[in-house]
């Protein structure tokens, strides 16, 4: 909640470093891996493309993002759901001297999902809007808006 509250008051500041994404991708795997396990799920990731050995970008904040998508997946999942983080990358053309890449995060799991219209428009809700078995949106909104603070979609 502090994070939102920060990132609405425009004061959340990244702590912008080089970092292993398949490294801080792998950690936050192997600590949500014992969550799915206690509901019998399976909790796989899988990366495509040449992942860049480092990338820049705040870390702790990139797992958190992470690590919360996971979350979700396995708190909205049936027992013995599987539950699939993919990785992938694309170059992109180098600029002055530097190699870029696209890196594309997705998580797909078997829970309810979430209505198409409903998609882009992450918000809190109050415990008298939600129905058994939905969540507040709090969580996907914080998602959103830190990717955004990087520069992603």
């Amino acid at each position: 909640v502090l994070s939102m509250q920060k990132i609405e008051e425009g004061k959340l500041e990244l702590d912008i470093q080089p970092f292993n994404f398949a490294d801080a991708v792998s950690g936050v795997v192997l600590i949500f891996g014992a969550a799915a396990a206690s509901k019998g799920q399976h909790l796989q990731q899988e990366m495509v493309g040449s992942i860049p050995c480092k990338v820049m970008g705040d870390r702790f904040r990139v797992e958190h993002v992470l690590g919360n998508l996971l979350s979700n997946a396995i708190k909205f999942s049936p027992q013995g759901g599987r539950i699939t983080i993919s990785i992938t990358s694309s170059n992109l053309p180098s600029y002055q001297d530097e190699e870029w890449a696209n890196i594309t995060v997705g998580v797909r799991d078997e829970g309810p999902g979430i209505a198409l219209e409903h998609q882009h428009n992450f918000v809190q809700l109050d415990a008298g809007q939600l129905q058994k078995g939905q969540g507040s949106g709090l969580v996907l909104s914080l998602c959103k808006q830190i990717v955004e603070l990087h520069d992603g979609t």
